[in-house]
């Protein structure tokens, strides 16, 4: 069966055997790269509050970098396959609600780690994160498509 958004590569052998391959669409390596991501924040999210240490910033802001960087992969996987004119707030929604609903999660597992303590102001700056990293990623794609589609 067919991945959604593969393309399908048709090579003749001997002109009567046709061989068909599929090509892995970008989605794939998007959603790799969010799964990665993803546990990466759990790994994180797993250290003691001794291992953590001191942070060199507030950790409000530690927490809207990280989420940033999840929204900018989770838009980018969500968007995939998006033609250049089309709506981009569906993904982007998409986006929100799936890194939203996975910070919560994370503020959940943390009340389960020593040293460690659930905070609805640190989801808040996840879902704000996630809202930066998403905004990001429809501004770099309109940039770079202004820039090469126009010449």
């Amino acid at each position: 069966m067919q991945a959604e958004g593969a393309k399908t590569i048709k090579v003749r052998v001997r002109n009567h055997t046709t061989l068909s391959f599929y090509k892995r669409s970008p989605m794939h390596k998007s959603f790799l790269l969010c799964l990665i991501y993803a546990g990466l924040i759990f790994f994180f999210s797993s250290l003691t509050g001794t291992e953590v240490g001191q942070l060199p910033t507030s950790d409000f802001i530690m927490h809207g970098m990280e989420y940033t960087g999840f929204g900018f992969l989770l838009y980018w996987w969500r968007s995939n396959g998006l033609k250049i004119d089309e709506d981009k707030m569906r993904p982007f929604f998409q986006a929100v609600a799936i890194g939203s609903i996975y910070a919560a999660t994370d503020e959940f597992h943390q009340g389960f780690v020593p040293g460690r303590t659930p905070d609805i102001r640190d989801w808040t700056a996840d879902t704000i994160g996630l809202i930066l990293g998403a905004g990001i990623f429809i501004l770099a794609r309109f940039v770079w498509q202004r820039r090469y589609r126009h010449g």
